[in-house]
């Protein structure tokens, strides 16, 4: 099975299983669960070697998961008593901070009092984050001389201003985790005891904020301090070029920084959220749905830029990074076509359908009409995107090694991932343009269906 197929039949999977009351045979369970384990180096002896059946199973019960109010449920009824497939009902989570962020916790603290507790305005939440008043404090444990190096303290150091906003406001995400992760431990501990629990005394504490949405707490935060997010990564390129400045050292670009600071945001969202893949899927949403983010950043957190590596093992490609990659082209294909241009002409006249064409030449008579300009706005949009994963995993694929030999499943995602993403992007493309009030008030005579169907044939997107 390609990846694509793999994850909607796991999907299904977790949807039988849920509306079967999880009638599956423990044995089965068990036959899947050394896969499991060798796929995931759940064991601390043994080397993670990647397979289809392991990730099937792991993506079935994170599915499951996500469709009930409670992770206990997936604990107690469906999976056997004591099965290390317990393990991935809430995903174990790394979050230990490095040494440079540690230093940070005072303010990181009154930070997150002020955004969970206080309610502070964004504005004054932004002017303190990128004020002299923390930049002094905080000087003292910055080593400014960090270029050239590429340790996780660095990067730290460099976007230690976006790393507080940030941090404070995925608290909410990380006592989210810090629930789920007691209600699946009591749940084990009560289904390998011969003492039949309360259900109020396992979950003790925790049935308090039962009603606590951690992705619609995460949304209206993130929405609410974007105007703070966006400052914090503002003032830490523009201290970190001053620096460079002083040193009389060559700086990046203004788009290859931005994109830096993007990557950056992405991976720290990706640390905290890795536990769900819901609350991760949308946290990229709102990150791409308010513009802190772009699609290009979004390319580049997925597949690395063209100095991060050559192979597929030098990267840590994102499973099921078509999905993530296809979401942000597509939502921000809407965003330009929800940057309306106007539909009136120059003189403020409604514009009508368009009867006559102006030119000879079939290549370039349809320019002038306000719908192939609108159509020609989203697809040079599209077109670098598509060709940058074009080429950044034709360059991991032809470094890797001997073509002759069987493919990795890294490498097998990263094709039949393209191939998903061309075609993804290709149709919503196709869909939002024919939808679009623009093209439909000015396409040419045969509908506006027939005009988007040949403009995006003519752009030949599965050619990137």
């Amino acid at each position: 099975l390609s990846p694509i197929a793999k994850e909607n039949l796991s999907n299904w999977m977790a949807f039988h299983l849920t509306n079967t009351d999880y009638q599956w045979p423990e044995a089965f369970w068990n036959i899947w669960t050394p896969y499991v384990i060798k796929g995931m180096a759940m064991n601390e002896d043994s080397k993670s070697k990647r397979n289809s059946r392991g990730e099937f199973v792991t993506k079935a019960i994170a599915s499951m998961s996500s469709f009930v109010s409670s992770p206990k449920t997936i604990v107690m009824d469906c999976l056997p008593s004591q099965s290390p497939l317990v393990r991935y009902v809430v995903p174990d989570v790394e979050l230990l901070q490095s040494a440079f962020v540690s230093t940070l916790q005072s303010v990181q603290d009154e930070i997150s009092d002020r955004v969970w507790k206080s309610h502070d305005d964004p504005e004054d939440i932004r002017d303190y984050i990128i004020g002299d008043e923390v930049s002094e404090s905080v000087q003292g444990n910055i080593d400014i001389d960090i270029e050239g190096t590429s340790s996780a303290d660095d990067m730290e150091k460099l976007w230690w201003r976006t790393g507080l906003i940030l941090r404070s406001i995925l608290k909410v995400v990380s006592l989210g985790y810090d629930k789920l992760r007691r209600i699946v431990d009591g749940a084990i501990a009560q289904s390998s005891s011969s003492i039949d629990l309360d259900d109020s005394m396992m979950d003790d504490h925790d049935d308090d904020d039962g009603k606590v949405d951690v992705v619609t707490d995460l949304a209206d935060y993130v929405r609410r301090y974007k105007v703070a997010i966006l400052a914090a990564l503002a003032k830490d390129i523009q201290v970190h070029e001053e620096n460079l400045d002083l040193r009389g050292e060559s700086k990046k670009s203004e788009n290859d920084m931005v994109l830096m600071g993007e990557v950056y945001v992405l991976r720290l969202c990706e640390k905290f959220t890795a536990f769900s893949s819901s609350v991760f899927f949308s946290c990229v949403e709102v990150l791409l749905r308010q513009k802190i983010v772009s699609a290009m950043g979004v390319l580049h957190w997925i597949l690395g830029s063209e100095n991060r590596g050559s192979t597929s093992e030098e990267l840590c490609v994102t499973h099921g990074w078509w999905d993530f990659a296809s979401l942000a082209v597509r939502l921000s294909v809407d965003n330009i076509l929800s940057d309306s241009e106007s539909l009136t002409g120059a003189d403020g006249s409604e514009i009508g359908m368009i009867i006559d064409n102006v030119g000879d030449d079939e290549d370039d008579s349809n320019v002038g009409t306000p719908s192939a300009r609108r159509m020609k706005k989203v697809t040079d949009f599209v077109s670098p995107l598509l060709l940058f994963a074009s080429k950044r995993i034709h360059s991991m694929m032809i470094n890797n090694g001997d073509p002759k030999r069987p493919l990795s499943h890294l490498e097998v995602d990263l094709r039949e991932g393209l191939k998903y993403l061309v075609r993804s992007v290709s149709s919503h493309v196709a869909s939002s343009l024919k939808n679009d009030d623009a093209v439909k008030a000015t396409a040419e005579l045969g509908g506006s269906s027939l005009e988007v169907e040949n403009w995006v044939a003519k752009c030949r997107f599965d050619e990137s």
